[in-house]
C-alpha cells in the first residue's frame, strides 16, 4: 500500500508542473487553500490540503510542522488535518504514518410518505403517539432555515441545541475548528429578534436541500396544521452546514468525519441519529476507505445511528464492470462533453492476486502503454491534456489494486471532449473481476463524463460512505412519483442499486423519496410546492431521513422500556427486519442478469419534480443471517435492500428485542473459545490481516451446528500464522451480535506462525512514579511495552487510570509517556529490528536486459514490482518497510 493516495501524487506533479495548482479544478476537489511558501519548499507548491491521516502513533505530529488537525478518531488512531502541500511527502514519509488520503467531493443525494411508511405509532409506556422525546437528530448537509416553524418550539424557541457552519468566518476562540458554533441560547436570541440573520447570520443554500432533508426526518408542524409532520417531530436537533459550494458539492470528505465526530461529542450521551444526504463515488465501495472506517468506527458506539442515503447514480452511467481472462482485452468508453471543464478520475479496482493492465486512447492520438499493478506511468496528449494511470497494491490496505486513471486539461480548461477509450487487459487471474467508477464532479451546464451505454452496469452504484458495513443505506421508492408510468409504490428509476464491490448487500432498505413534500427554506430558489413554507423534492436524499427519524423513534422506545442503547448495527438490524416485502407488482429487476449470476456466487437529491462477488472470501452478507429475500431474488434484493421501511414494526420490536451477548471470548491453543448469554448457533471468519476482516473479507471459516451457549472453533487446520477473527453468533429468535473485538478480531495463533513474535513484557516500573499497582492497570488495558506507552495521548492514559485516581494534570507533570518514549528508545537501539527480504530479477537471455523485478519484505510479505532495473524504487520499498527512513 503506497502512503500517499493518488489523487494527492497527482496534485504534486500537477503543481510543480505548472508552478502550483490555483485556479484548477483538482485544488477544489482537495480542499485546497491559498497559503505561504513552506520552507524548505520542494518546487512552488504553496497553500495547504485536508487529508486524513492513519497512523500507528502520534509521533509525526511532533516531527511534521505547519499540520493543524481538525479531528481525531482515537478508534482508528485517524486524524482530520490540514498539511501544506510542500510538507505531504515529509508527512507520509514519516514512519509512523500510514496512510494519507485527500479530501474528496461530497454531493447533494410527506404527509403521503408519513401514512406509508407507518410512523404514526404509539409510545411503549403508554402515555401517547412517540415522536422521538429524549433523542436527537443530526443533519449533515447544506444547512438549515433555523427560523422556520418546523425547527422551533410552539412557544417560538429553537429546538435546535447546537448549529456548527463550516464555512463561516472563523473568530479567534472559536469552540469549533473552523468556521462557527451557535448554541441554542444564541439561535433563541436571534428567534426574538425581528431581524434574526443579523444577529445568527446562516441561512440555508438556495437549493435549501439540508432544509428539506431536516423537516423530512425532524420537522414539526403542528403549528401549520400538522399535514407535513416529520418521522420524529420532538426529537432535539444538532445541525452542521458543510463547506460546500452552492450548486455544486456539499462539503468534503475531511469535513464529513469532523461533523459526525462534533455531532457524537454534542450529543453528550443521548442517542442520536445521524442523517448524511450526501455522497460520492470515489474509492472501492466496500468499506475500506479512511472516511468509511471512520464513521463505522462512531457507528459501533451505543446510541449513535448512522444514515446514509443510497446514491441517485442508477442512471448515470458512473460504473462500470464485469469480468475479463487472462490474455483478453476489454474496452471501457469514457464520454467526456464539450462543455466539461473539471478533471476526470476513474478508479478501477480489482481483487490483488490479479494482474489488470489499464491502457488509454484519447479521442484524438495514439494508445498510451499498458500500466501494470503496482506501476505508474504520466503522458501529455496531442491536445496537451495529461493524463496519469497510478497503479497501486494493497488500496486502502483493501488486499485489492487500485488503478487510478486522471485525465487533466490544459489550465483553466476540461480534458478534450468526445470518447475516451479505457484498455483493460488480463494478466494471470484468480477471479478476473473488475470495476471502474467515475468520482463525481460537479454536473453542471456541460455535464459530467459517464460511460458509454454499451460499457456501463447500473449495479455496485451505491455511494460512499453509504457502503460502509454498519452504516443504514436507503433507497428509494415512489409515494408521488414524477413520472406516475412507474406507479405508486415502485422503486425509483434513480435509486442506486448493490451490491458493495465485495458482493455485500447495500442497500439496507427503501424509504419514500419519489417526490417529497416538506420544509422550504426563506429564499428558497425551488418554487412553493403546496405552500410557501414547504416544496417538492426527490431522490435518495429525501429516503434517507425517513429512516433517520425512524431510528430515532426505535432509540426513543428503546429508553422508554428501560432497555440498553443500541448501536447503530443493532438499529440497522430492526429496521431491516421489520421492512415489508415488496409486492409482486411493485418489482423492478434491473440488475443485469450477468450480474445476478455474480451475485450469486453526492447530495443524492434530485430537487424539484421537473427536474458478482468479486473479492477475496466474500461470501454471505455483511448484516448476518437474518437479510430476507424479497420477492424476486437476488437482483430485487440489490435494489430494495430487505424491502420498504415500517416504522411501527421496527418501534414495536425495539421495545422487548434483546441482542445475544458474546462471552469470555479467548484463544485456547489453536481454537477460540467464548461463552453466550442465550442459546445461539454461531459463524467464524478469519483473516490474518485485520484491516481486511474489518471490511469482510476473509480466508477461512468456520461454522456451529445447532444451538448452546458454549462454543469453540478449532482453527488448527488452517496453514501456520496469526488469525484474526470475527464472531458471529445468533439466536433462536434470529436476532445476531457481530463481535469481533472492536475492529482487530480475536487473534487466534497457529502452531508453525511466521508472523512476527509477541513482543516480551516491558518492565513499567521503570518509569518514575510507576507502582505495581498502575502497571497492572496498563496491563489489563492491554499496554504491556514502552511502545504502547509511548503511542498513548495523555487523555487515553487519564482514562484507563481513572479508577487509580490519576488524572491528566498528574501525567502531564510527571510525564509518563516521555518516560516511556525514551525507554522504548533505549530498548530500539539496544536490539535492532531486523527485516529480510526476497529479490526476484527477470531478464532477456539474450540481450542480458533486466525486464522486471520483484520485492517481497518478509515480514509482511508485502511485494513491489517495478518495470526494468529501478534501483531507486526498490531501496525505497526496503526504506519503508523496515524503517530506515532518515529523520
Amino acid at each position: 500500500m503506497t502512503t500517499l493516495d493518488a489523487r494527492l501524487r497527482h496534485l504534486l506533479a500537477r503543481a510543480r508542473e505548472q508552478a502550483g495548482i490555483e485556479g484548477t479544478a483538482l485544488a477544489e476537489r482537495v480542499g485546497w487553500q491559498p497559503g505561504p511558501q513552506t520552507e524548505p519548499p520542494e518546487g512552488p507548491v504553496e497553500g495547504t490540503v485536508e487529508v486524513l491521516v492513519s497512523g500507528g502513533d502520534r509521533r509525526w505530529l511532533d516531527d511534521v510542522p505547519d499540520v493543524t488537525v481538525h479531528t481525531f478518531q482515537p478508534d482508528l488512531q485517524l486524524y482530520a488535518v490540514r498539511v501544506p502541500v510542500a510538507r505531504l511527502e515529509e508527512l507520509a514519509a514519516h514512519e509512523s504514518v500510514r496512510r494519507v488520503e485527500s479530501s474528496r467531493p461530497l454531493f447533494p443525494e410527506l404527509n403521503i410518505s408519513r401514512r406509508d411508511v407507518r410512523a404514526a405509532v404509539q409510545a411503549p409506556n403508554g402515555s401517547g403517539p412517540l415522536k422521538g422525546e429524549g433523542t436527537i437528530v443530526a443533519i449533515i448537509d447544506s444547512g438549515i432555515d433555523y427560523t422556520h416553524p418546523a425547527f422551533r418550539h410552539p412557544g417560538g424557541s429553537s429546538r435546535i441545541l447546537h448549529l456548527w457552519d463550516q464555512s463561516a468566518a472563523a473568530t479567534p476562540g472559536g469552540s469549533v475548528p473552523y468556521g462557527v458554533e451557535y448554541a441554542k441560547e444564541d439561535l433563541d436570541k436571534a428567534l426574538g429578534d425581528p431581524r434574526p440573520t443579523d444577529i445568527v447570520p446562516h441561512e440555508d443554500t438556495a437549493g435549501g436541500h439540508g432544509t428539506h432533508v431536516a423537516g423530512i426526518a425532524a420537522g414539526d408542524d403542528t403549528q401549520l396544521g400538522g399535514v407535513y409532520q416529520g418521522i420524529a417531530p420532538h426529537a432535539d436537533l444538532i445541525v452542521v452546514a458543510l463547506a460546500g459550494e452552492p450548486g455544486g458539492t456539499l462539503g468534503r470528505s475531511t469535513q464529513l468525519v469532523a461533523a459526525v465526530d462534533y455531532a457524537v461529542r454534542r450529543a453528550e450521551g443521548r442517542p442520536v441519529a445521524v442523517n448524511l444526504s450526501l455522497g460520492m463515488n470515489g474509492g472501492g465501495h466496500s468499506g475500506e476507505s479512511l472516511v468509511e472506517r471512520a464513521l463505522d468506527a462512531y457507528a459501533r458506539r451505543p446510541g449513535v445511528v448512522i444514515v446514509k442515503s443510497a446514491g441517485n447514480e442508477r442512471e448515470r452511467r458512473t460504473h462500470a464492470g464485469g469480468t475479463l481472462g487472462q490474455g483478453e482485452v476489454v474496452a471501457l468508453d469514457l464520454v467526456v462533453p464539450p462543455g466539461d471543464v473539471e478533471d476526470d478520475l476513474v478508479e478501477v479496482w480489482f481483487d490483488g492476486e490479479d494482474r489488470i493492465s489499464v491502457a488509454v486512447t484519447p479521442p484524438s492520438g495514439s494508445q498510451s502503454a499498458f500500466t501494470g499493478p503496482g506501476e505508474q506511468q504520466t503522458f501529455t496528449t496531442r491536445r496537451g491534456d495529461r493524463v496519469t494511470i497510478d497503479s497501486e497494491f494493497d488500496a486502502s490496505a483493501s488486499g485489492d489494486t487500485a488503478t487510478t486513471v486522471i485525465i487533466s486539461g490544459p489550465a483553466g480548461q476540461g480534458a478534450e471532449p468526445g470518447v475516451w477509450r479505457l484498455l483493460l487487459r488480463g494478466g494471470p487471474v484468480r477471479l478476473g473481476r473488475y470495476d471502474a467508477w467515475i468520482e463525481r464532479a460537479p454536473r453542471g451546464e456541460g455535464g459530467q463524463s459517464r460511460f458509454s451505454a454499451a460499457s456501463a452496469d447500473p449495479a455496485r452504484t451505491v455511494t460512499a460512505p453509504g457502503t460502509a458495513r454498519r452504516l443504514v443505506t436507503v433507497g428509494s421508492y415512489a409515494t408521488r412519483p414524477a413520472d406516475w408510468s412507474l406507479g405508486h409504490g415502485a422503486l425509483s428509476s434513480f435509486s442506486s442499486l448493490g451490491p458493495t464491490r465485495l458482493g455485500e448487500p447495500k442497500p439496507d432498505l427503501t424509504a419514500p423519496g419519489e417526490t417529497i413534500a416538506s420544509a422550504r427554506c426563506a429564499g428558497s430558489a425551488l418554487p412553493p410546492q403546496p405552500d410557501l413554507l414547504h416544496t417538492l423534492m426527490a431522490g435518495t436524499s429525501m429516503a434517507a431521513p425517513h429512516v433517520c427519524g425512524a431510528a430515532a423513534l426505535v432509540m426513543a422506545a428503546r429508553a422508554m422500556s428501560g432497555l440498553g442503547q443500541l448501536t447503530g448495527e443493532q438499529t440497522g438490524q430492526l429496521l431491516r427486519r421489520a421492512a415489508r416485502p415488496v409486492a409482486a407488482q411493485e418489482q423492478d429487476a434491473p440488475v443485469r442478469a450477468r450480474d445476478v449470476a455474480g451475485a450469486l456466487g453526492g447530495a443524492e437529491g434530485r430537487q424539484g419534480v421537473s427536474g458478482g462477488a468479486g473479492g477475496q472470501g466474500a461470501s454471505g452478507g455483511a448484516h448476518g443471517p437474518e437479510l430476507p429475500e424479497v420477492a424476486g431474488g437476488a437482483a430485487s434484493g440489490h435494489a430494495w435492500g430487505a424491502g420498504k421501511l415500517d416504522v411501527a414494526r421496527a418501534v414495536e420490536s425495539a421495545a422487548t428485542a434483546v441482542f445475544p451477548r458474546v462471552v469470555n471470548p479467548r484463544a485456547e491453543g489453536a481454537t477460540l473459545v467464548w461463552e453466550t448469554d442465550a442459546d445461539c448457533s454461531w459463524r467464524v471468519r478469519c483473516h490474518t490481516v485485520p484491516a481486511r476482516l474489518a471490511i469482510g473479507k476473509h480466508v477461512a471459516e468456520r461454522a456451529g451446528t445447532g444451538f448452546g451457549r458454549e462454543h469453540r472453533a478449532d482453527l488448527s487446520g488452517l496453514p501456520p500464522g496469526r488469525y484474526h477473527c470475527e464472531i458471529l453468533v445468533t439466536d433462536r429468535s434470529g436476532l445476531w451480535t457481530r463481535d469481533d473485538n472492536g475492529g482487530p478480531g480475536h487473534v487466534v495463533p497457529v502452531e508453525g506462525a511466521k508472523a512476527a513474535p509477541v513482543p516480551a513484557e516491558d518492565d513499567f516500573q521503570r518509569v518514575k512514579g510507576v507502582g505495581p499497582k498502575i502497571s497492572a492497570l496498563l496491563h489489563q488495558a492491554g499496554i504491556t511495552t514502552f511502545e504502547q506507552l509511548r503511542a498513548l495521548s495523555v487523555e487515553e492514559l487519564a482514562a484507563i487510570l481513572h479508577s487509580a485516581g490519576i488524572g491528566a494534570e498528574r501525567l502531564a507533570k510527571q510525564d509518563w509517556i516521555g518516560q516511556a518514549a525514551a525507554l522504548a528508545a533505549e530498548e530500539r537501539r539496544a536490539v535492532p529490528e531486523r527485516h529480510t527480504f526476497t529479490l526476484t530479477v527477470t531478464a532477456d537471455s539474450g540481450t542480458r536486459e533486466v525486464l522486471n523485478c520483484e520485492i517481497r519484505h518478509h515480514q509482511t510479505d508485502d511485494v513491489s514490482r517495478v518495470r526494468g532495473w529501478d534501483a531507486e524504487r526498490l531501496l525505497a520499498f526496503i526504506g519503508e518497510r523496515a524503517r530506515l527512513r532518515s529523520r
